[in-house]
């Protein structure tokens, strides 16, 4: 059987059985050895796709389900080598990979302080690699490339702008909301949201541009001291439960039938 073939089948297996089954997956190296398969698909190559980009991929995207158990999420976030790894495939030449990775990210950073931390030291360990100044304007300007609708691209858009919305809702003290705020606004990310905007590519896409529009308005009314309270609460909680339903449905036809009724719904009551 081949390794796409026994990943699907372990996704199967993770859904459905009891979180027992899952924590003795995990004693017994399983998350480990997805990790280290991980690495070893990750040596540099040029041209295109190949069977070790589609099974890196795919390594993912098991991750990616493991960590919706308590237990994998747990190991995730305790493992230094898993910090490792998923640096080194920001660092691929691989746009599927990068997709998955920044919506694991999106659900990581989430979670908790310690997930919202492990995020952002992914970002960082990929930022002292490359000897870059900035955090964020590598993956701010990435959303430029391919303007015209391509849907691999286009996924992978998405994925960043679930990222960085959730990067700028932390679970933790407000100076660090800021922090994120000035950040991505150096790296102009509003310029770029706006140009997306003005391209109108994808329907979903625009839904996570128009939350980011949304927060950097409110953070602003925020610091003019003219909003309610009581308002503001009834403005975060739907955006935060909706990208908490959104990454949990990427990938599947009911994400489809999700952003639809937000774009009826939702969509026009809250973000308009």
């Amino acid at each position: 059987m081949c390794a796409m073939s026994l990943l699907q089948d372990l996704v199967k297996l993770i859904k459905s059985e009891p979180d027992h089954w899952t924590e003795s997956f995990i004693r017994l190296g399983g998350f480990q050895e997805l990790l280290e398969t991980l690495a070893d698909t990750l040596e540099p190559h040029q041209g295109e796709e190949t069977s070790a980009d589609r099974l890196q991929s795919e390594i993912l995207r098991t991750i990616r389900v493991l960590i919706a158990k308590p237990s994998g999420m747990r190991y995730l976030l305790l493992s230094s080598y898993s910090l490792d790894v998923l640096s080194q495939v920001l660092l691929a030449d691989n746009v599927r990979s990068k997709t998955q990775l920044f919506f694991l990210l999106a659900t990581v950073c989430h979670f908790s302080e310690d997930g919202f931390s492990f995020g952002l030291n992914v970002l960082n360990a990929v930022k002292n690699i490359k000897k870059e100044e900035q955090l964020f304007f590598a993956i701010v300007q990435s959303l430029l490339e391919h303007p015209q609708f391509d849907e691999c691209w286009t996924i992978y858009k998405i994925s960043v702008m679930m990222f960085i919305n959730t990067l700028l809702n932390p679970p933790t003290v407000k100076s660090t909301k800021e922090q994120i705020r000035k950040e991505v606004q150096d790296a102009g990310l509003l310029t770029v949201v706006n140009q997306l905007l003005n391209q109108d590519i994808d329907s979903t896409l625009d839904i996570q541009l128009r939350i980011t529009v949304k927060e950097f308005e409110n953070s602003d009314e925020d610091e003019e001291g003219d909003v309610d309270g009581s308002e503001m609460v009834g403005v975060q909680l739907p955006v935060t439960i909706t990208k908490l339903i959104y990454a949990q449905l990427s990938g599947s036809k009911a994400q489809d039938y999700f952003v639809n009724m937000l774009q009826f719904d939702y969509f026009w009551r809250i973000l308009w």
